[in-house]
């Protein structure tokens, strides 16, 4: 069978990995391609699930759901569609058919051949060198100005689970990287570039941050948690060294340097000198950049400017140079470069080229050999020279970049790439008879669908959803689903209905808008900037955090009259207002608070997952053991505990017949080097 073919308007190449759909190309995981040419091999006929699995994944133990991510991939890079099924169909019960002919390119006549047009003789391969240049020029100019592209896609893993914080080894011989165990733990892995042999360095998981390699590329620090959602353990950071020479003959436990006494700890850089900068929060007090003596043991200050808030760092070995992003108190990035003793060379404040939220933490990384770094995060990247001008960079991915670092190699970046499949389902309550709401079939997408919510007074839900492209606002009914908003880009952090059911608020790049049912949206002009977005009361009030001197608030704000309530709590990653107007409050550590007055807070629950729903004196959450919670918070008492047949992340709504319960069923995320 011919490597090179058509299905539709689609271009396939099975050397490259590659679909071409409008111009667009995508580079495929190898299994998906592999599924592909099963069902070409097939012409038309239905292949079994069995068929599918033994051919492509042949001795090897993967579920069916590894098979229809697969499929769904596929049908995403075609353009074809999960409910009309005109180029892959799904056979229930039986397999899956290609049900459109593949056409593959005549064979390429020799070199010596000529093609005749209007009488004139041209060989064949200068046409398509013609062709070539003329498409590589076209692509030149069409690149939009000041825009750095990386067009081309490498896989270096291609696992079917998750994978983060990728680096080369100094001498270009190893990529390290992190491999999960479920959401949170992690081991550290290299992958040895000439043989592909992986190695797995580290004996024991634990919830291991990104790492830096000593200059010999011997050994590597990182900062490792005690604790990821486990309870009545207190969170617990530590600087941690690993023997990698040793950890390539056997998996080693990482040497603990710092421990949790000193505070919180972040992004330890290994540097020329032997020492490690990292940040440093004490237990009382604001970030700090360090200098760790690893000969010695001792820690000695390096950098804590005032007015500022620092939050990430790295090194370049080649210019002994630190870089530090961090927060101006109006929300501005500001960027410092220092020597490795921590004196300052020059300091800039970055100027975005499209909005982005003032709360937005980015990455950085230095470039190799040139005066520039990368600077990113999840839903922009840039390039920033030294004096502070930045660069918008585009990249040839349809999902998401979670970790992106220069690869020592010229014009290649090393990223880990990949989308978790999150989405939500109704779990039915005590609903007292009445007949409970349902999803519309075929719903779901292989992206993230999120922060689902009932209609007060309807039967609509609403959610967030990247499913096409960038975050917007969806609505469903018991048979269809349809999008709402129109964002251009950013991050949509928190939806809540009115209490009317007519409007829905968001919280979009810091700003709450309301858009009603036609999607036309208006921003209602808030006291304080929003980080997150909780709840819209009953009886009017807004609630959302926001920060003061870096310090998390949580405001309760009435638009009516605009008048607000604050608390400063410790740090939440959910609330919500009861009946009375008392905030309820999440802490990071699994612990649910009712605020009272002026009075200190009551302990209701411990070991809760990350948010809960609220309605009528009717608290709902699970907890670390996967069971769901009810809770009383009237009468301060539990009502009822049970197990989840599924495993859940949090409670996104209770309605009083249903629970909407978000869960994430695939994590795929491999390491990848891009290139222009």
């Amino acid at each position: 069978m011919s490597k090179q073919f058509r299905l539709g308007q689609a271009q396939i190449d099975l050397t490259r990995n590659q679909i071409i759909l409008a111009g667009v190309v995508q580079t495929m995981q190898p299994k998906a391609m592999a599924v592909l040419a099963e069902l070409v091999r097939a012409q038309g006929r239905v292949v079994s699930m069995d068929e599918l699995l033994q051919g492509v994944w042949p001795d090897t133990i993967v579920t069916p759901n590894t098979l229809q991510r697969c499929i769904a991939q596929l049908r995403k890079a075609l353009g074809d569609d999960s409910r009309e099924q005109n180029i892959i169909r799904t056979h229930a019960k039986q397999g899956y058919s290609l049900e459109m002919a593949a056409e593959f390119a005549a064979p390429m006549p020799p070199a010596s051949l000529a093609v005749k047009r209007g009488g004139l003789s041209i060989p064949y391969l200068v046409v398509a060198g013609l062709v070539l240049l003329t498409l590589m020029v076209a692509g030149f100019y069409l690149k939009p100005e000041g825009q750095h592209s990386y067009g081309h896609m490498h896989y270096l893993t291609t696992t079917t689970g998750k994978e983060s914080f990728a680096s080369y080894s100094p001498d270009g011989r190893f990529v390290v990287f992190h491999r999960f165990e479920g959401q949170c733990e992690n081991h550290l892995w290299s992958k040895d570039l000439h043989s592909q042999q992986e190695t797995r360095l580290t004996k024991e998981a634990g919830y291991f941050q990104q790492h830096s390699f000593a200059p010999g590329g011997d050994r590597l620090t990182f900062v490792g948690k005690s604790l990821c959602g486990k309870a009545d353990v207190p969170e617990c950071w530590e600087l941690k060294i690993l023997d990698v020479a040793a950890a390539l003959t056997t998996a080693q436990d990482a040497q603990t340097r710092m421990s949790c006494d000193d505070g919180r700890l972040y992004g330890p850089q290994w540097m020329n000198n032997g020492n490690i900068a990292l940040l440093k929060k004490p237990h009382q007090g604001q970030w700090q950049l360090i200098s760790y003596h690893v000969r010695d043991n001792l820690e000695q200050l390096l950098f804590a400017p005032d007015g500022q808030r620092l939050y990430n760092l790295a090194y370049s070995a080649g210019l002994d140079k630190l870089a530090l992003l961090g927060k101006t108190q109006d929300g501005k990035d500001q960027l410092t470069l220092l020597s490795s003793d921590g004196e300052v060379t020059s300091s800039a404040e970055l100027q975005w080229p499209m909005a982005l939220s003032q709360f937005d933490l980015l990455e950085l990384s230095f470039h190799p050999s040139q005066p520039k770094l990368l600077v990113y995060n999840t839903h922009h990247q840039f390039e920033v020279d030294f004096s502070g001008r930045v660069t918008p960079i585009s990249l040839a991915t349809a999902k998401a970049i979670y970790s992106l670092v220069y690869a020592p190699h010229q014009d290649k970046l090393l990223a880990a790439y990949g989308m978790q499949d999150w989405h939500f389902y109704l779990h039915s309550f005590d609903s007292d008879g009445q007949t409970p709401r349902s999803l519309p079939e075929k719903w779901e997408s292989t992206f993230a669908d999120k922060e689902a919510r009932f209609q007060p007074q309807g039967e609509l839900i609403a959610y967030v959803s990247n499913r096409s492209g960038q975050e917007q606002v969806w609505l469903m009914d018991g048979q269809r689903t349809w999008q709402l908003s129109q964002f251009t880009h950013g991050p949509i952090a928190g939806l809540s209905w009115s209490p009317s059911g007519q409007q829905l608020l968001v919280n979009h790049i810091d700003r709450l808008l309301l858009l009603d049912m036609h999607g036309q949206q208006q921003e209602l002009i808030a006291p304080f900037a929003a980080i997150q977005l909780f709840q819209w009361t009953e009886q009017g009030e807004i609630l959302f955090s926001s920060q003061r001197e870096w310090q998390q608030q949580m405001i309760a704000w009435h638009p009516e009259d605009n008048q607000w309530r604050q608390w400063q709590v410790a740090p939440s990653s959910w609330a919500a207002l009861d009946s009375q107007g008392q905030l309820l409050s999440l802490d990071n550590g699994g612990k649910l608070w009712l605020h009272q007055n002026e009075e200190s807070p009551i302990l209701l629950l411990s070991d809760i997952k990350k948010r809960f729903a609220w309605r009528r004196g009717q608290l709902l959450a699970v907890d670390n053991q996967n069971r769901l919670i009810h809770y009383d918070t009237a009468q301060l008492q539990l009502l009822s505990q049970q197990s989840l047949a599924t495993p859940s992340l949090y409670i996104d709504d209770y309605d009083g017949r249903s629970v909407l319960v978000a869960e994430i069923t695939d994590m795929q995320q491999d390491i990848v080097e891009l290139s222009r």
